[in-house]
Order: C-alpha cells, then structure tokens, then sequence
C-alpha cells in the first residue's frame, strides 16, 4: 500500500470519527447526488481535500433492533442472492463486507477494492403512506420472486425504513463498462489488465469464503490502472451468521463471481477495438452459458434454477483457465491465478512483487 492511501485512511478516518451524527447529515445533505434506488441513495463529497463517494443504505426497523448482525434476519430464500432484482440482505451484510475487503488492502492482501473510510447511522427522512401503485409494484415483486412472503416483508421494511448506515468509500472515477467499451481504452496492455484483475480477484474472493453475486460492469470500477469490485449489497461470506441451507447454497454457487466477471466483459456487441472484440469472441461461450442461465432463472416462476457450476467450469477450462476449485485446496490462495493468455501480464507484475498494492490515491 501505498504511502498516499495509508495516510488518506489514517486522515479520513479519523475525521470521520471526530463527526457528529448531525454534522454527518449536515455533510450529506449539501453534497452532490449520483443514485438513487430502492436500498439507498449516494452521493459525492470531499472530505480533506479527498474524494469520497457516500451510499446510503437503508437501516431497516429490524436491522436496527440488531446492530451489526450478519443473520438473514428476514429468512430471504437463498435464490434472493442473485442479481436479477434483488434488494440485498440487508444493510449489516454490505457493511461487513466493506469492513472485510478495506481489512484485505490494509493488510496488502488484495488493492482490488475501494476503501472504507468510515460508517455512520443516520436517520431518514419519514416515507410517505405507500399508495395503490406501490401495492401493486409489491405484489408484483413477490410474484416474481415466487411468491415469497419474506421478500415482500423486506421490501416493505425498507420502503419504512426510519434510520440508513452510511458508508463512505474512496472515489473510483469510472465503471468498467464506461471504460471498456470506449474508444479510449490503450491497446492490449489496459485489456489484459482488466481480464487478469477479474480472474485474479474473483479468485481471491471464493478463497477468503465470499461470493461477490452482482459483480457487472456498473459495479466494477476503474481507474485506468486496475480494477475495484465495488457495491457488495449482495454478497454473501462464510464468515456471515450463515444458516445451513446458506452455506450450501455458496458451495453450489462457487466459480459464479468468475462467470459473471467473464460474461460482462465479453459483450461483442460494444467492442469499439480489436482488443475488446478479441476479448469478446475468446469468453463468448461463456457469456452465453451465463445469459441463458439468468433468462432461465427470470422466467423461473419459483427461482429454482439452479447455478451450471459444472457447466462453467468446462467452459473456463476450454477458455485456458483453471478455476480456483480446481486449481488449489478452499483456503488457500495465489494472489495471481495463472492461465495461459495472462502469463505475460502477471510475470510482469511478479518482477514487482513487493510493490502490488501501491496504487494511486
């Protein structure tokens, strides 16, 4: 790590610290908004002189009742984990995973993360009454997630959810998809980076017992050097208070952050150089297989479709790459997972060892 990001941690940090809850809301309240959404708004600020992206999370009733807990308090059915819709499980998750990943750049694990400067609770502003059209976007939300009562009931919580956590992350300029598929992309060194850090971090992840579950192009940033895989709302780690039928769900669902790290990278259709559209045709299988999978599951009345484990690790082995179940014993972890069309990029790296988390802050 470098010197830069260690002493902007150690100054925001404890500035954030120094805040009171109101000066917080006081804070957020003049800064620039960027997203809003059905978890939570975000928006930019500076704190220090440093840039800061700010997300709002929605703190529902419950969750306030049990500070901190990574339970599924709701008892969400396990199929609520993918990214076709989903709200999240809960606003303790996302920030634990946070904590995790900036713990892991802290301790020059793993750069390929943006930085948790700090968190705070913060009360929302009173929802109005929900009206008929939001009744029906409710039933129509549960219908599709097959027809799931608890769904509904998180839903419904987040909608009069009194309180938010607010988590204040470092500032990544742009997301992948903005990136990748502009012209502005510099030869085949920028794509061989992007490709290598997905396979290389989505590695990483499933070793330390974490699946990612939304990692697409929005929520995968750049900054023209490497990537950050960004907005864990979904994510789920075996170091959650996990029930038995979670922790079998993640064994079934390992190798997924890879496939959909492959697939979103891979859209031919965006490519505006040889570079991208080489990238495109060389995981376009995969892509495929990934696609298919997510239709399936959308028009699956119950959500019961089941994750192609099997079937993405053919294919990744048919693309030159091993996938980390078959490559290492769970737990342990090769920060630069090889295959071959990487091995240029990551004996470059390798010369470099000592310096690969010193990136820019």
């Amino acid at each position: 790590m470098t010197k830069t990001c260690h002493e902007n941690y150690a100054k925001i940090s404890t500035k954030l610290a120094e805040m009171s809850t109101g000066e917080v809301a006081e804070l957020l309240e003049k800064s620039e908004q960027v997203h809003q959404g059905i978890g939570g708004t975000a928006v930019k600020l500076e704190i220090e002189g440093v840039p800061i992206f700010a997300k709002r999370i929605s703190l529902t009733d419950l969750e306030l009742d049990n500070p901190h807990s990574t339970k599924n308090l709701f008892n969400l059915p396990t199929f609520y984990q993918y990214g076709v819709g989903s709200a999240g499980f809960g606003a303790w998750r996302e920030l634990a995973a946070h904590q995790m990943t900036t713990d892991w750049f802290l301790n020059d694990e793993c750069p390929n993360f943006p930085l948790l400067y700090g968190h705070c609770v913060v009360p929302k502003e009173k929802s109005r009454e929900l009206n008929f059209e939001d009744h029906e976007f409710l039933d129509a939300d549960q219908k599709y997630w097959g027809g799931s009562p608890e769904v509904r009931a998180r839903l419904e919580a987040i909608e009069n959810a009194t309180h938010s956590v607010v988590v204040f992350l470092e500032s990544i300029p742009q997301n992948l998809g903005k990136y990748l598929f502009s012209e502005e992309v510099v030869g085949r060194r920028n794509v061989e980076m992007i490709e290598c850090e997905i396979r290389s971090t989505t590695a990483f992840l499933e070793s330390k017992g974490m699946i990612h579950f939304d990692g697409h192009n929005g929520n995968i940033l750049t900054d023209g050097e490497q990537i950050y895989f960004s907005d864990f709302g979904l994510a789920t780690s075996l170091e959650f208070e996990l029930s038995e039928e979670e922790r079998a769900f993640f064994e079934k669902n390992r190798g997924y952050d890879l496939a959909l790290g492959l697939t979103t990278i891979s859209r031919e259709s965006k490519a505006k150089t040889p570079e991208v559209a080489e990238l495109a045709q060389r995981y376009k299988t995969v892509r495929e297989s990934m696609r298919q999978f997510e239709k399936e599951l959308r028009g699956d009345p119950n959500k019961l479709t089941e994750f192609p484990a099997e079937e993405m690790r053919k294919l990744c082995r048919k693309s030159g790459l091993e996938t980390l179940s078959e490559k290492q014993p769970s737990g342990s972890f090769t920060p630069l997972s090889r295959s071959k069309s990487c091995d240029s990029f990551f004996e470059k790296l390798e010369t470099k060892n000592s310096s690969q988390n010193q990136r820019k802050c």
